[in-house]
């Protein structure tokens, strides 16, 4: 017993201290719902006294603590790893390895450093691409939020990677009460757009990509091309690909106006009808109105009309693309009529295909009259187009190789003045 307190304080004994804080963005964003732990040091091991959680303005407060004690603030996070996270960062953090721009703090590169290895580099990227097309659930060594005590001071802002900055405060005795701030940094989210207080963003324009209405029968190889509806210096974008597996199977894509690889297409869940599409440029890219991005390809299972079967939309990846002033534009698709040939009207096609010498194109017309048929190369660029008076019923037209000034992926429209049908042909050469 120490009834007149000749000891000084002592843990367990009557006085108490309260110990609490606030968790904020750099940008001064409250952060909300954030556990954070009170340890202390028991028979040389970490022992978790209590948890506590911030609220709405991002305060936390600890129950009262005996004084004379050692205690270990640590606030930590494991979920919602994609909160604030899209391929616009992906696409400002591989801007900021090539130098081509600088970060706004020394958090933002804390935040870029996605694997937590210290350094900045392609690793980052693939790892937050793999994340973002629904690979993997979380980032390789790294926890979804890190915190950094508010009063340390970084002696080198453009290099904080190497400083041993705290992100635990340590009390080596509880001697008062004590407020304890820490700044929040939400992993690989580089341009700040985390909604702390589970709000989405909203206000933003709108953009879109098409492509073309059409039936397709069971055992029918379906292409989907893939337009730009605006023009645009566009850096990247990002969205998911919903289809019905039980009509359509996916076997590749093509690339056409941009570059697109495997890597910049999330396959994983395919079997179930869903694809991620997460693709960047760091110098941006023109694409024109009209420009066709991509070609998906399909088998059909069964009958269908690709509009009641194919949507691009946010239910993975948010369907967003981004322009060179890194301007966020929501993102969704439209379809292109097609003509109604209840009547008769008909574009077959060309036999044979793929084909290196020459094929032939068949269509049926309800009525005698003009038609046009044009051939575009998969950036949409028109490579031949035949005018001519046909005859109601069956007309065939032959094509050599030498005539289309294209190679590889080819798509063919007859239009006329009430009908339009397109097709999909291989040229080889």
């Amino acid at each position: 017993q120490d009834n007149i307190g000749i000891c000084g304080p002592q843990v367990g004994n009557s006085e108490t201290a309260i110990i609490s804080g606030n968790i904020s963005t750099f940008r001064s964003d409250k952060v909300r719902d954030m556990a954070v732990d009170i340890e202390t040091e028991f028979n040389g091991a970490s022992t978790m006294l209590s948890e506590t959680i911030t609220n709405i303005e991002g305060d936390y407060t600890f129950p009262a603590m005996p004084m004379g004690g050692k205690y270990d603030i640590r606030p930590v996070s494991t979920r919602d790893y994609l909160n604030g996270v899209t391929t616009l960062d992906l696409v400002q953090i591989q801007q900021y390895i090539l130098g081509l721009k600088q970060l706004d703090s020394p958090y933002d590169v804390i935040a870029a450093d996605v694997n937590n290895d210290q350094n900045v580099s392609a690793s980052d990227i693939v790892d937050l691409r793999r994340v973002i097309l629904g690979y993997e659930t979380e980032f390789t060594n790294n926890n979804s939020w890190r915190f950094v005590d508010k009063g340390y001071s970084f002696e080198n802002i453009s290099d904080p990677l190497n400083a041993d900055f705290p992100e635990v405060y340590r009390i080596g005795e509880l001697a008062t009460d004590m407020h304890i701030d820490f700044v929040g940094i939400k992993v690989a989210d580089v341009n700040g757009s985390v909604a702390v207080e589970n709000v989405l963003a909203g206000g933003r324009s709108r953009t879109s990509v098409s492509t073309d209405e059409q039936y397709y029968t069971a055992g029918e190889t379906v292409s989907v091309p893939v337009r730009m509806e605006s023009s645009m210096d566009m850096i990247g974008f990002q969205f998911t690909v919903e289809y019905d597996a039980s009509k359509l199977a996916f076997t590749g894509f093509e690339s056409a106006g941009i570059e697109l690889s495997a890597e910049n297409l999330g396959t994983k869940r395919a079997d179930e009808g869903v694809l991620t599409a997460s693709w960047t440029d760091a110098f941006a890219s023109t694409v024109e109105n009209g420009q066709t991005l991509f070609v998906m390809n399909f088998i059909a299972r069964s009958n269908g009309q690709l509009s009641e079967s194919f949507d691009i939309n946010s239910s993975v990846a948010n369907a967003e693309v981004y322009d060179a002033s890194y301007e966020v534009k929501d993102l969704s698709l439209t379809f292109d009529a097609f003509a109604i040939t209840t009547d008769g009207f008909e574009l077959k096609q060309n036999t044979p295909n793929p084909f290196a010498d020459v094929t032939q194109i068949a269509f049926v017309l309800p009525e005698a009259g003009n038609a046009t048929l044009t051939f575009f190369d998969v950036t949409g660029k028109m490579v031949k187009q035949l005018r001519g008076q046909y005859n109601k019923g069956l007309n065939t037209v032959t094509i050599g190789t030498d005539e289309i000034s294209a190679t590889g992926v080819v798509y063919y429209t007859l239009s006329t003045e009430k009908y339009t049908d397109t097709k999909r042909m291989v040229v080889l050469k």
